[in-house]
C-alpha cells in the first residue's frame, strides 16, 4: 500500500513538473516569436590598399580606398554606393575634398597627394527610418515613412558613419586629435602611426563623440584583420566618463573599431521617429 501511494504521488508530481516546464517552454517560445532577438546591424567601414604611402621626387603618393560592408572584417560583401550621402578626404591642414567613387565595379576611389601628414577619409550613409508595427496579429518590421505603416509601435531614425585614418609620408607635425565632424565619431587621441603607439602592446586612447560631446559608458568593440572569419571581435571595451576607451594593440595590421549610440528623437526628427540610432566605425593600420 505504501509503495502504491508513493507511485501515485510520484506520478502526479511528475505530471505537474512536466506541465510546468511545458508552460515555461511555450511561454519562452511565444516571447521569442513576438520579440525576436535582433541581429547585429551590418557595419560599413573604409579599407585602404596602402595606409602609409610615400611620395617620391617624381610622383605623388598613391593609395586606393574601398568600402567594406557586412560582418566579416576586412572584406565581406558589397554595398550599394547610391546609399552614401557623401565621402570626404580631409588633408593635414583640414581642407576637405569630395571623393567620387568609380562608377564600375566595387565602391572604390584612388587617393593621390604629394602633401605629407595625417589624413582622414570620412563616409556618411543616408539616414533611414526603421519601423516596428503590428499587423494581422503579428509584429512586423520595415523601412520607410512611418505614415506608410499601420499601428506603429516604434520608429527609429538610423544612420551610419565611418572614418579611416591614414598617413602619407613620414614627416608629421605634432599630433592633435583629428576630427571629421560626423554626428557619431570615434577619434584617436594619439597618432596610431607614431612610433610610441605603433607597436604590439601599446594602448591607443580613442574617444567616442556624439555631436562633438563625449559619450560615457557605451560599448566599443575592436578587432584586427585575421582575428576571426565571423563577426567576432577581439576586444569589448566600455567608454569611461569622458567617452574614452584604451585599445590594447595586440596584433599588427588593419584594425576596426565599432560603436553605437542612441537617444530620444531630437526636435528636428520628432515628427518622423521616436529614437535616433547612430553607428560608427574607425579603421587604421598598426
Amino acid at each position: 500500500m505504501i509503495m502504491m501511494n508513493f507511485l501515485a504521488f510520484f506520478f502526479v508530481l511528475t505530471r505537474r513538473v512536466l506541465t510546468m516546464w511545458k508552460k515555461i517552454f511555450l511561454g519562452t517560445l511565444l516571447l521569442c516569436l513576438l520579440f525576436p532577438l535582433s541581429g547585429r546591424a551590418h557595419a560599413i567601414w573604409i579599407n585602404m590598399t596602402a595606409w602609409n604611402p610615400s611620395p617620391t621626387e617624381e610622383s605623388a603618393a598613391r593609395t586606393r580606398m574601398y568600402i567594406g560592408w557586412g560582418h566579416r572584417f576586412p572584406v565581406d560583401g558589397l554595398t550599394d554606393r547610391s546609399t552614401f550621402d557623401f565621402i570626404e578626404l580631409i588633408d593635414p591642414l583640414g581642407a576637405r575634398e569630395k571623393v567620387e567613387l568609380e562608377k564600375e565595379g566595387i565602391s572604390t576611389a584612388e587617393i593621390v597627394s604629394a602633401q605629407e601628414g595625417a589624413y582622414i577619409l570620412s563616409l556618411t550613409r543616408r539616414a533611414s527610418i526603421y519601423n516596428t508595427y503590428w499587423e494581422d496579429g503579428q509584429m512586423k518590421r520595415g523601412y520607410g515613412d512611418r505614415a506608410d505603416f499601420p499601428n506603429v509601435i516604434e520608429s527609429l531614425r538610423t544612420q551610419q558613419f565611418s572614418t579611416a585614418h591614414f598617413r602619407i609620408g613620414s614627416r608629421v607635425a605634432a599630433y592633435h586629435p583629428h576630427r571629421a565632424g560626423a554626428v557619431l565619431e570615434l577619434v584617436p587621441l594619439a597618432d596610431p602611426y607614431a612610433a610610441e603607439k605603433n607597436y604590439v602592446g601599446a594602448l591607443l586612447p580613442v574617444q567616442l563623440l556624439l555631436d562633438g560631446e563625449p559619450v560615457p559608458y557605451v560599448e566599443v568593440t575592436a578587432t584586427y584583420a585575421g582575428f576571426s572569419s565571423s563577426d567576432a571581435m577581439a576586444q569589448r571595451l566600455l567608454t569611461n566618463q569622458d567617452g574614452i576607451v584604451y585599445v590594447r594593440i595586440v596584433h599588427w595590421g588593419e584594425w576596426l573599431l565599432k560603436a553605437k549610440a542612441e537617444r530620444p528623437a531630437t526636435e528636428k526628427y520628432q515628427d518622423i521617429a521616436d529614437k535616433e540610432v547612430y553607428y560608427t566605425t574607425l579603421t587604421f593600420e598598426i
